[in-house]
Protein backbone atom coordinates (compact mmCIF):
# COMPACT_ATOMS: atom_id res chain seq x y z
CA UNK A 1 0.00 0.00 0.00
CA UNK A 2 1.18 3.56 -1.10
CA UNK A 3 1.22 5.60 1.73
CA UNK A 4 -0.31 8.98 1.40
CA UNK A 5 -0.15 11.94 3.26
CA UNK A 6 -2.53 14.94 4.01
CA UNK A 7 -0.30 18.06 3.56
CA UNK A 8 -3.20 21.13 3.88
CA UNK A 9 -6.24 20.27 5.53
CA UNK A 10 -7.32 23.52 3.64
CA UNK A 11 -7.77 21.80 0.55
CA UNK A 12 -10.30 18.80 2.15
CA UNK A 13 -14.14 19.94 2.47
CA UNK A 14 -15.49 23.38 4.10
CA UNK A 15 -18.61 21.76 4.59
CA UNK A 16 -20.18 22.72 7.90
CA UNK A 17 -20.94 20.24 10.14
CA UNK A 18 -18.65 17.77 9.10
CA UNK A 19 -15.72 18.16 12.06
CA UNK A 20 -18.88 18.15 14.98
CA UNK A 21 -21.94 19.87 14.35
CA UNK A 22 -20.44 23.60 14.10
CA UNK A 23 -16.94 22.79 12.41
CA UNK A 24 -15.41 21.54 9.03
CA UNK A 25 -12.48 19.34 7.98
CA UNK A 26 -10.71 22.22 6.03
CA UNK A 27 -10.70 24.82 9.27
CA UNK A 28 -10.98 22.88 11.77
CA UNK A 29 -9.56 19.15 11.32
CA UNK A 30 -6.19 19.73 12.40
CA UNK A 31 -6.12 16.86 14.71
CA UNK A 32 -7.07 14.29 12.45
CA UNK A 33 -4.87 15.32 9.82
CA UNK A 34 -2.36 14.77 12.40
CA UNK A 35 -3.47 11.80 13.78
CA UNK A 36 -3.69 10.42 10.05
CA UNK A 37 0.05 11.15 9.00
CA UNK A 38 1.21 10.04 12.28
CA UNK A 39 -0.35 6.26 11.30
CA UNK A 40 1.05 6.69 7.57
CA UNK A 41 4.51 7.28 9.31
CA UNK A 42 4.29 4.16 11.48
CA UNK A 43 2.86 2.19 9.09
CA UNK A 44 -0.28 1.21 10.62
CA UNK A 45 -2.52 2.79 7.65
CA UNK A 46 -5.87 3.99 7.78
CA UNK A 47 -8.47 5.21 5.86
CA UNK A 48 -8.97 9.05 6.76
CA UNK A 49 -12.63 8.53 6.04
CA UNK A 50 -12.88 6.05 9.42
CA UNK A 51 -11.33 8.26 11.19
CA UNK A 52 -13.73 11.29 10.78
CA UNK A 53 -16.62 8.84 11.20
CA UNK A 54 -15.08 7.79 14.38
CA UNK A 55 -15.02 11.45 15.75
CA UNK A 56 -18.15 12.29 14.14
CA UNK A 57 -19.93 9.12 15.89
CA UNK A 58 -18.65 10.85 19.76
CA UNK A 59 -18.02 14.50 18.83
CA UNK A 60 -19.04 15.54 21.92
CA UNK A 61 -16.40 13.70 23.49
CA UNK A 62 -13.90 14.16 20.82
CA UNK A 63 -13.85 17.72 19.95
CA UNK A 64 -14.32 21.11 21.39
CA UNK A 65 -16.85 23.02 21.11
CA UNK A 66 -18.84 21.37 18.95
CA UNK A 67 -16.10 21.16 16.39
CA UNK A 68 -15.97 24.71 16.39
CA UNK A 69 -12.18 24.98 17.81
CA UNK A 70 -11.20 21.26 17.13
CA UNK A 71 -9.73 17.93 17.94
CA UNK A 72 -10.14 17.70 22.31
CA UNK A 73 -6.70 16.97 23.10
CA UNK A 74 -7.78 14.15 25.49
CA UNK A 75 -9.21 12.29 22.65
CA UNK A 76 -5.74 12.52 20.86
CA UNK A 77 -3.55 10.99 24.07
CA UNK A 78 -6.38 8.76 24.52
CA UNK A 79 -6.16 7.18 20.64
CA UNK A 80 -2.24 7.57 20.38
CA UNK A 81 -2.25 5.13 23.74
CA UNK A 82 -4.35 3.04 22.27
CA UNK A 83 -1.45 2.18 19.94
CA UNK A 84 0.78 -0.92 20.00
CA UNK A 85 4.28 -0.97 19.88
CA UNK A 86 5.05 2.28 20.40
CA UNK A 87 6.33 4.48 22.81
CA UNK A 88 5.21 7.99 24.18
CA UNK A 89 6.77 10.73 26.05
CA UNK A 90 5.38 14.12 26.69
CA UNK A 91 7.16 17.27 26.36
CA UNK A 92 5.89 21.20 27.25
CA UNK A 93 8.20 23.10 24.73
CA UNK A 94 8.62 26.97 25.35
CA UNK A 95 10.91 27.33 22.82
CA UNK A 96 14.67 27.49 24.79
CA UNK A 97 17.61 25.41 23.72
CA UNK A 98 18.01 23.64 26.95
CA UNK A 99 14.35 22.55 26.44
CA UNK A 100 15.02 20.74 23.00
CA UNK A 101 17.99 19.17 24.42
CA UNK A 102 16.21 17.72 26.91
CA UNK A 103 13.53 16.46 24.40
CA UNK A 104 15.91 14.13 22.72
CA UNK A 105 15.93 12.06 19.98
CA UNK A 106 12.43 10.50 18.47
CA UNK A 107 12.00 9.23 15.04
CA UNK A 108 8.20 10.95 15.35
CA UNK A 109 6.83 14.38 17.19
CA UNK A 110 3.00 15.09 17.53
CA UNK A 111 2.66 18.71 17.89
CA UNK A 112 -0.14 20.86 19.59
CA UNK A 113 0.67 24.61 19.53
CA UNK A 114 -1.29 27.30 20.91
CA UNK A 115 -1.03 30.63 19.31
CA UNK A 116 -2.45 34.35 19.65
CA UNK A 117 -5.25 33.42 17.60
CA UNK A 118 -5.64 29.54 18.26
CA UNK A 119 -4.25 25.91 18.20
CA UNK A 120 -2.69 23.84 15.41
CA UNK A 121 -1.92 19.90 15.75
CA UNK A 122 0.94 19.11 13.67
CA UNK A 123 3.38 15.81 12.46
CA UNK A 124 6.69 15.87 12.55
CA UNK A 125 9.29 12.87 11.52
CA UNK A 126 12.72 13.38 12.66
CA UNK A 127 14.29 10.43 11.35
CA UNK A 128 16.55 12.49 8.05
CA UNK A 129 18.84 15.38 8.68
CA UNK A 130 16.12 17.93 8.83
CA UNK A 131 12.64 18.36 10.63
CA UNK A 132 10.04 17.08 8.37
CA UNK A 133 6.75 18.93 9.71
CA UNK A 134 3.02 17.29 7.69
CA UNK A 135 0.08 20.02 7.45
CA UNK A 136 2.68 22.88 8.88
CA UNK A 137 5.66 24.73 7.44
CA UNK A 138 9.38 23.84 8.66
CA UNK A 139 11.71 25.80 6.89
CA UNK A 140 14.35 25.48 9.48
CA UNK A 141 14.44 21.82 9.79
CA UNK A 142 14.41 21.73 13.72
CA UNK A 143 11.99 22.13 16.49
CA UNK A 144 13.29 25.44 18.05
CA UNK A 145 13.05 27.01 14.49
CA UNK A 146 9.99 25.61 13.82
CA UNK A 147 8.49 27.09 17.09
CA UNK A 148 9.97 30.30 16.12
CA UNK A 149 8.44 30.03 12.98
CA UNK A 150 4.64 29.14 13.77
CA UNK A 151 5.07 32.13 16.34
CA UNK A 152 4.26 29.62 19.35
CA UNK A 153 3.22 30.42 22.89
CA UNK A 154 3.84 26.66 24.23
CA UNK A 155 3.67 23.82 22.50
CA UNK A 156 2.74 20.18 23.58
CA UNK A 157 5.45 18.30 22.34
CA UNK A 158 4.77 14.06 21.99
CA UNK A 159 8.10 12.37 21.06
CA UNK A 160 6.89 8.91 19.34
CA UNK A 161 9.38 6.06 19.33
CA UNK A 162 8.11 2.54 17.05
CA UNK A 163 9.11 -0.44 19.41
CA UNK A 164 10.99 -2.83 17.27
CA UNK A 165 9.33 -6.13 16.73
CA UNK A 166 10.67 -8.48 18.46
CA UNK A 167 10.41 -11.98 17.29
CA UNK A 168 8.38 -14.95 18.53
CA UNK A 169 9.93 -17.49 16.44
CA UNK A 170 11.36 -19.99 18.77
CA UNK A 171 15.06 -20.23 18.76
CA UNK A 172 17.22 -23.36 17.03
CA UNK A 173 18.16 -25.64 18.55
CA UNK A 174 21.89 -26.63 19.06
CA UNK A 175 23.06 -29.81 16.97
Amino acid sequence: MKTQFIHDQHQLTGVRGTYGPLGNVAANGCGSVALYNLYQLLGCPVAYEELLEEIGRGWFFRTMLAGLWGTSPWYVIRRLGKLKDVRLRYYWYRGRQRQEQKIGCHSFFLYLYIYPFGAHYTVGDARGSRLVVYNDTCRSGCLSGYYREVRALGMLVIGIEKIPFLSCAPAKKRL
